[in-house]
């Protein structure tokens, strides 16, 4: 009898033993999974009050620099944090681009940046990053239309009448631009694919050097940005012929689009430069759709639209996706004008 009772014993303690292990088990896997929900929780309100990095491929001073830290006030406001702007130039963008691809995806790091973005990757497919991938747009915040200028020397008066003149003279016309792969030169390369025509590039320095050229007649052709477009084709020096851009400017709204013209083959031509807000490629979507939401609410800000409308830009404001949808449409026609051009960098 006393074996009996000591095996019972024994028995009872073994099952409580397990008992008690299942119960330390579950109570582990319960602690684990509440940790796994507050964690990121945790990380997303830290990184939510931490400053807000907004990298610049631009140096100080300059006009695109002097937007992005005009936005990033307006954003700090509506976010209640401190937004640090990060100027990291050279490399035609590619250094600041390249510092935000490899920056925590947690959205406390993005990238003002503008439309070369699209151009970059046909032209110099050896940048340490991938665009498409390692980036991930968050909203296409503002552009300013190009302006088709020519020398008021040439016997033209608008779209219809520059095209038939350069099909009549191919080869005569010179156009300028701030170098190979700017947006001033692709945007002439993209007319002249869609039209047929051949002209001359003659890249300077810097697009500053452009209008010189143009005064002189050292060329007779210019996409140029809307604000020095108003300041020498208001004042007659050269001749507006149209807005390059979907929809007329609301800087020079009795400028006619390139696409009014009716001339075949531009019917949807847009050659507008713009600037936009990119994050790291892997950053969650809801917290791309918060910087979203916080930035087109900091576009909206009266004093910000009448600041952009003073440096020639138009609000734009979109969604993530219709971001992506602009640069991978961007990317495709880029690459079609490189092809067609034979477009190389020195």
């Amino acid at each position: 009898m006393p074996r009996r009772a000591s095996f019972l014993t024994r028995n009872t303690y073994n099952r409580r033993q397990t008992t008690m292990t299942a119960i330390r088990c579950q109570l582990l896997a319960s602690i684990f999974c509440l940790l796994t929900i507050l964690m990121p929780q945790a990380h997303a309100e830290d990184s939510a009050s931490a400053p807000l990095h907004l990298v610049v491929p631009f140096a100080p001073g300059g006009p695109s620099d002097l937007m992005a830290r005009k936005l990033g006030e307006q954003l700090g406001a509506r976010m209640h944090r401190s937004v640090i702007v990060d100027n990291k130039a050279g490399g035609g963008g590619s250094i600041a681009a390249s510092f935000v691809s490899r920056a925590e995806p947690d959205g406390s790091t993005i990238l003002w940046t503008t439309s070369t973005i699209a151009i970059d990757p046909v032209l110099r497919p050896s940048l340490p990053y991938d665009v498409q991938k390692d980036l991930t747009p968050i909203v296409t915040a503002m552009i300013s239309p190009l302006v088709v200028l020519i020398n008021p020397k040439l016997p033209v008066h608008d779209i219809a009448g520059l095209v038939a003149y350069a099909k009549e003279h191919p080869g005569r016309l010179n156009y300028g631009s701030g170098g190979v792969g700017t947006s001033l030169h692709m945007s002439t390369e993209l007319f002249m694919l869609d039209t047929g025509t051949k002209m001359t590039h003659v890249p300077y320095k810097g697009a500053s050097e452009t209008v010189v050229g143009m005064l002189s007649n050292d060329i007779q052709l210019l996409f140029n940005p809307m604000p020095t477009a108003l300041q020498y084709g208001k004042s007659g020096q050269l001749r507006a012929l149209a807005v390059a851009s979907p929809k007329r400017s609301e800087a020079w709204p009795e400028l006619p689009t390139v696409a009014e013209s009716g001339v075949r083959g531009l019917a949807d031509f847009d050659a507008s430069l713009w600037y936009a807000l990119y994050a790291p490629g892997k950053t969650p979507k809801p917290v791309v759709d918060t910087l979203n939401k916080e930035i087109n609410a900091a576009l909206q800000d009266p004093s910000m639209k009448r600041f952009l409308r003073e440096q020639g830009m138009e609000t734009l404001g979109d969604t993530p996706e219709q971001a992506r949808q602009r640069l991978d449409k961007e990317i495709h026609q880029w690459r079609e004008v490189v092809k067609a051009a034979q477009i190389k960098l020195n």
